[in-house]
Order: C-alpha cells, then structure tokens, then sequence
C-alpha cells in the first residue's frame, strides 16, 4: 500500500513537473482555488518574422461602402462592428459631428444611428466608439449613450466618475466601465480598476485599484490601453498594470488567465528613468480563440519626454508594433508581423498596428479609396502580375472611384493556427 501512493505521488510530482518547464511560455497556476493558464511572454524568442495573411485566414470578402451624400466617411475611422443587418461603422470628419452609419454586407447605406448635436441621441465629438450588439448597441460618444436593437435611442448612460472612456452592458441595468491602474492619480477613475453601475450612473460595486507608484513627483509608466472583449458569452479584461485577465461576472471578477512580461515588459506603479524606456513593450490580448491567444505588442523605439508638471510627462514617442501568437494546447509561439499576399494593398505596418479584430473571429482593416486607385495602377502595370491577383485588383478598381467612401476588407481567422 505504502509502496502504490508512493509511486502516485512520484507520478504527481512528474506532472506537476512538467507543466511547470522553466523555459515553458505557457503553465497552469492555481488561482481562488482554480487552475488558470499562465504567460510569460517574455521566454519567447526574439525574432519577429513575417507571415503571409493567407496562413491565418480561412476566408475573405470586401464591401466597398454606398458613397451618397447621407454617408460620407471621414479620413479615419474610429470603430468597425457587426450587426445582425451588416456592418456598423463610426467615423468623423472635423469640426463636424461624429457620426454612425449602418451599412449592409455589401455596402449599401441603410441609416444614421443618432445624429449631430447636443440633444438626446445627439453627439457632437467622438474619442471612441465602444460597439457592442449583444447587450443592444452602447455607443460611447463625449456621452455613452444606449441603442436599441432598433437602432433608436434608448437613453445616455452616466458613469459614476469623468473621463472614463466606453461603458459596456452586463445586462439589463447593470454596466461596467473600466478605471485607470497606471500612473499618478489625477481623476475619480485613477482608483478603480473597474465600477459596476447602473444606467443613471449609480454604483452598484467598486473593484478598487490595487497598486500605486510610491510617491507622486517622478516618472512612471503609464497606459490607457486595454482589452476588453467577449468570449464563450462572457465578458472578458485585460488592464497593463495587473498580470490577470479578467471574467466581467455579475459585479465580480474572476481570474481567467495570468499574462507576464518579465524585465522586458514596462513596469508600471514603479518609478523608471523615462530615457531608458525604449526597448519596453505592451502586449494587449486582440484575440481568443478555442485553440490560440493573440496579442498585439507595442515595442517603444523612441522617447523624447518632459516633465510638463510635477508626476506628469508630456513629449513625443515611436513605437513598433507586431502580433505574438501563443498555442493554448502546447504553448509553442512566435513573434510576428503580417504581410498581404491576398490583395498586395495594404503595407505591413498598417495590416500590423492598425487591423480591427471583432469577436475573435474576424481580421477587418479598411483601405481608402483613392489609396487603393493608387495602389492598384502600380500592381497592374508588371506584366508578370498573378492572373488571379490581376483579376481581383480589376474587379475591385471598377467597383470604386476617387470620391468613393472606404472599402471594408474582412478576414475570417483560422480556428487554428
């Protein structure tokens, strides 16, 4: 007897031995009694490689917008969403109000979505756009206003504290809006990581920020990127500053998942000498899916800051940017920027820094159209262009002009990489 648990727990030891390999990106950790995956992004190698789009993607199509004078979209577009109808687009042209525009899966214009002005419904600036149809449609302009699956208004949604950014629905008076865990306090926000609260604005919970840098006169490194996003049905986010994504539950959060970056990550809620940044990155998660995580690095490569006042930093950066992928079922993984084999249209920094994921299923950038006339003379004029290529580049020139609005380009990830 004494020699069988003997050798199970030997057993034990190996298996616990073996999810926990030292130079291993990925091991499991036990958290409030659970077990959750644990990253340490740092142990991946260092080389950043390029990978042709197709390896990642399952399918594609393009919608070239409706171009009328009810729809015209601006040199930037804030956010891409879909919606039961198609696609939901929210841009802006300055000083001109902020709109959002609903268009069908092949691009026809069908309506506005509120409208300019200071009114109810109304909004006259936009800094993001939170797009979020599951729960009706949340739109935070300068005022977080609520949708219905209508698309009418349905009211302005309050936040416990100023600046606070998007608001997203739990469900049906119950939202949540995510505080600031880095850098000096400054704002009500500066010390929640997250307030559950209702549409007029009332807290129902507070999770209180945890950490704090240890004075308030020197520099520290600060963020306002964060993910939050929707997986198996459930909220879910991730704040640089704390290693643990997060499930949104009913006025809780539970731990889902730890993400470290080691030294090479910023340290945020420490002091730093500000000129000896560069070389620090950020990994903000973009993606889930059943078999892989994807990331988004931003690698600072330059750094010219000043102290405008005491604890607050002001200046130019540089950054570069690139995707990490890591497996869920071995931990392999790999630095990596995308290049577009398919079209030949978009660069690689942009498909790299600026690609809209949407419900860890979908790759979305968008091209404007007198770029893509440009481009497209370019490809054709080689007579040893690709027949296949030619013939997409052809098709595609003669849908647009140069006054036309944007073209939508949407890719369908692969379930595994």
């Amino acid at each position: 007897m004494y020699k069988i648990l003997f050798l199970f727990a030997a057993l034990t030891l190996m298996v616990l031995a073996c999810n926990s390999k030292p130079d291993s990106v990925l091991r499991y950790s036990e958290v409030r009694g659970q077990k959750i995956p644990e990253l340490d992004l740092s142990k991946i190698d260092d080389e950043v490689s390029e990978i042709p789009l197709s390896d990642i993607i399952s399918g594609y199509y393009i919608v070239p917008l409706e171009t009328t004078g009810e729809c015209l979209i601006g040199p930037f577009i804030q956010q891409v969403e879909f919606s039961p109808e198609g696609i939901i687009v929210s841009t802006q042209i300055f000083p001109e109000p902020a709109p959002v525009y609903l268009f069908s899966d092949k691009g026809k214009f069908i309506r506005s979505i509120g409208k300019g002005g200071k009114g109810p419904g109304e909004h006259s600036s936009v800094y993001v756009a939170g797009l979020d149809w599951n729960e009706g449609l949340v739109v935070s302009f300068d005022q977080p206003q609520l949708f219905d699956h209508d698309y009418n208004y349905a009211g302005d949604i309050k936040q416990p504290y100023s600046h606070m950014g998007p608001v997203y629905r739990c469900s049906e008076d119950l939202f949540f809006s995510p505080g600031e865990i880095t850098g000096h306090r400054r704002f009500g926000k500066d010390s929640v990581m997250l307030v559950f609260h209702n549409m007029d604005g009332k807290i129902i919970s507070i999770i209180p920020r945890q950490k704090y840098p240890p004075g308030v006169n020197d520099y520290t490194p600060e963020t306002k990127r964060k993910a939050v996003y929707r997986y198996n049905n459930s909220w879910k986010m991730q704040i640089p500053g704390c290693d643990t994504v997060y499930i949104v539950g009913n006025k809780i959060l539970q731990p889902s998942m730890i993400v470290k970056t080691g030294d090479k990550g910023f340290q945020y809620n420490k002091f730093a000498d500000q000129s000896d940044q560069v070389g620090h990155y950020e990994s903000i998660l973009i993606a889930e899916r059943s078999k892989y995580w994807l990331f988004r690095n931003f690698v600072l490569t330059g750094s010219d800051l000043k102290e405008s006042r005491p604890g607050s930093w002001t200046g130019m950066t540089a950054w570069d940017f690139e995707y990490i992928f890591v497996d869920k079922e071995d931990g392999s993984s790999r630095r990596f920027r995308l290049v577009d084999d398919i079209w030949q249209l978009c660069d690689t920094e942009r498909l790299t820094k600026d690609a809209i994921f949407i419900d860890n299923e979908w790759l979305v950038f968008y091209l404007q159209a007198p770029d893509i006339k440009v481009k497209i003379a370019e490809k054709l004029e080689p007579r040893d262009i690709a027949q296949d290529l030619k013939s997409r580049l052809e098709e595609l020139d003669k849908q647009i002009s140069e006054d036309s609005n944007p073209v939508i380009f949407v890719f369908n990830l692969k379930e595994k990489i």
